[in-house]
């Protein structure tokens, strides 16, 4: 018999029949062949028929030189950079499947007037561009903490940083720029290849649409009207999983609804590599939509109910700029921090604004000088300002141990930059404050989970009590002169301000308490699933014992009696074995929610440590 094989080429190889077995295994282990007996004529025949199909259709490949949706991806840029708002950068990240598909579309776009304006991107990035692009960017960023020295996070620190230039308007992107890194500044997503896993489409909008993007992100999406499946699995992004519609929540309450977006893809290749026509096609794609129709509807309406449901209108509005308020407390704490720098290094730097200073004089041997930026463009030859780092922790530890004696303030209304409209009725004031660092215990085991927070109380001069929140808005003043006093504050002061502690103490205790009973709550619903779960399969056993027993009764001869009651002894030992897991189950569950108890009760116990920071008397004028 002949042993035909097919090499890589896809020609085939005569090999005599009579090689051994281990000289058939030891070729085979080679990997260069795909091995196939051949036992006839005929079978040889249809064999190289198949073989030479496969070849027109790559003769036929090859013979295509225009791609009409890798020019059509150009009318997409056009229109998608239009339907942009006018303040919006013209800059847009096209996904794709592979690293060739990558560099044709680069190629494309060049000849239509894209040179020199696109950016790659991918899991190497080690082409020649890529490597000037890292090159210039280590030049550029000498001497800053900004190069980490780790060569692949470098690299794609460069890339983004490229395409954040105002000449670069386009980054073509493998899957690897769908996780990791944030485009905010990119105002267009295309997606080229649109992956079968909503997951990852979400991935990939995450990159774009998410915090600091000022601009409704347009989305493109390419498929190709002519293949039904294209169309169905667009339609199940689209409309099922809304993951391209502008709800709050884009697809958040609904991805919950897919255990797993592989095992999701998966489903969809079945479909592809199983069907062979549109009709099949269509009538699976109908099942699959159905199977994930319930789910997704059910937690739809969980999630707008958690969200919408009960709140006032005034409340809802305010929801839906989450992302304005987030950026409000975000510049909140930065001008605070920037303040709190310029104050600790007023001998040591000078501050080109609020953002920019040069630090002359180094505080500790570990700090470098030079240019700092804080939230910033990136400025060459400067160091970044974080909060993490020697800089920033000298300034923090600096101003936590810096003396704060009783004194008077003289804050001036005038000379301050933020007045807060409450704080306005106050000018000409005078009166005494208290301020105070409070810390509500909490231990767990070996986890501090204490919660600490600066409280403050005033008292006018003709008696009103002023909380911490005007207070802290007092603070913010300017304060023109200062000078040390000794400053007695009143018990109706000091009794207001154990007002505001016991206050918060007892919304952090019923905070602490109410989380530590849903666990508990949550314990013990899993342990009545759990408890169900083995009652249901104990169940079944003796319902199967009760029927061999049965048959047992009615068995004619003895050896069909003795396997009968040997199968009901084998079901009886799993049905105690059962019982034994359920017991074990029941003493653990009791435990946990045992614990889960005594720390709600330790939490509804908390105490309070109290820490004096400063008392001053006050003048706003």
């Amino acid at each position: 018999m002949l042993r035909w094989v097919r090499d890589n080429r896809g020609g085939l190889i005569d090999e005599l029949g009579d090689l051994n077995d281990e000289e058939i295994e030891a070729f085979e282990e080679t990997g260069a062949y795909d091995d196939y007996i051949i036992k006839s004529a005929k079978e040889r025949a249809e064999f190289q028929a198949e073989i030479d199909e496969l070849k027109s259709y790559a003769d036929f490949a090859d013979s295509i030189k225009e791609n009409v949706k890798a020019e059509k991806l150009v009318e997409a840029i056009n229109v998608g950079f239009n339907a942009l708002e006018s303040k919006a950068a013209r800059k847009a990240i096209i996904f794709t499947e592979s690293t060739l598909t990558q560099n044709y579309i680069a190629k494309t776009l060049k000849k239509q007037g894209y040179d020199g304006k696109i950016v790659l991107f991918n899991g190497q990035n080690n082409s020649p561009e890529s490597t000037e692009i890292y090159r210039q960017w280590l030049a550029d960023n000498e001497n800053s903490d900004v190069v980490t020295g780790i060569e692949s996070a470098d690299r794609r620190k460069a890339l983004i940083d490229k395409f954040k230039d105002d000449k670069m308007q386009i980054m073509i992107a493998t899957e690897a720029a769908s996780e990791g890194i944030n485009l905010q500044f990119c105002s267009m997503l295309i997606n080229y290849d649109l992956p079968w896993n909503p997951q990852r489409v979400e991935q990939r909008i995450g990159r774009v649409h998410r915090m600091g993007q000022k601009y409704d992100v347009v989305v493109v999406n390419f498929s190709n009207q002519g293949n039904v499946a294209e169309q169905r699995i667009l339609e199940l992004l689209t409309d099922k999983f809304s993951l391209f519609k502008s709800t709050f929540g884009a697809s958040n309450d609904v991805l919950g609804a897919i255990e797993s977006g592989l095992d999701f893809e998966k489903k969809i290749s079945d479909i592809l590599n199983t069907c062979r026509t549109d009709d099949e096609i269509s009538q699976r794609f109908e099942k699959l939509q159905e199977e994930f129709k319930i789910e997704i509807d059910t937690e739809q309406q969980a999630a707008r109910t958690r969200i919408f449901e009960g709140l006032d209108p005034h409340v809802q509005d305010r929801f839906r700029r989450y992302d304005e308020q987030a950026e409000e407390a975000f510049t909140r704490f930065e001008r605070l921090f920037m303040n709190l720098t310029r104050y600790i290094l007023r001998g040591n730097a000078s501050f080109a604004n609020e953002h920019v200073f040069d630090l002359k004089t180094a505080p500790e041997k570990n700090i470098e000088c030079g240019t700092y930026f804080y939230k910033t463009e990136r400025l060459l030859h400067a160091r970044q300002y974080k909060y993490a780092d020697d800089l920033a922790e000298y300034v923090r530890r600096t101003a936590k141990t810096a003396p704060t004696p009783p004194a008077e303030l003289i804050f001036d209304m005038s000379q301050s930059d933020r007045v807060a409209s409450e704080v306005k009725k106050l000018i000409g004031a005078r009166g005494t404050m208290v301020v105070e660092q409070v810390t509500f215990p909490m231990k767990i085991g070996s986890s501090d989970m204490s919660e600490s927070y600066i409280l403050a109380s005033a008292q006018t001069e003709d008696g009103m009590l002023l909380d911490t929140e005007t207070c802290r808005k007092i603070l913010e003043l300017y304060a023109a002169d200062s000078n040390q006093k000794a400053v007695a504050p009143t018990e109706v002061l000091q009794n207001h301000l154990a007002q505001q502690i016991a206050e918060r103490q007892e919304e952090v205790k019923g905070r602490n308490t109410d989380a530590y009973l849903d666990k508990k709550d949550l314990l013990e619903r899993q342990y009545k699933d759990k408890i169900v779960e083995y009652e249901m399969k104990a169940d079944k056993l003796n319902a199967k014992i009760q029927d061999l027993q049965k048959q047992e009764r009615q068995a004619g001869d003895a050896a069909s009696r003795l396997k009968i009651a040997s199968e009901v002894q084998i079901l009886r030992k799993k049905v105690r074995a059962l019982n034994r897991e359920k017991y074990d189950l029941e003493d653990s569950m009791d435990e946990q929610i045992s614990d889960k108890i005594a720390l709600a009760q330790q939490a509804s116990e908390g105490g309070v440590i109290t820490d004096r920071l400063f008392t001053i008397e006050f003048a706003i004028q």
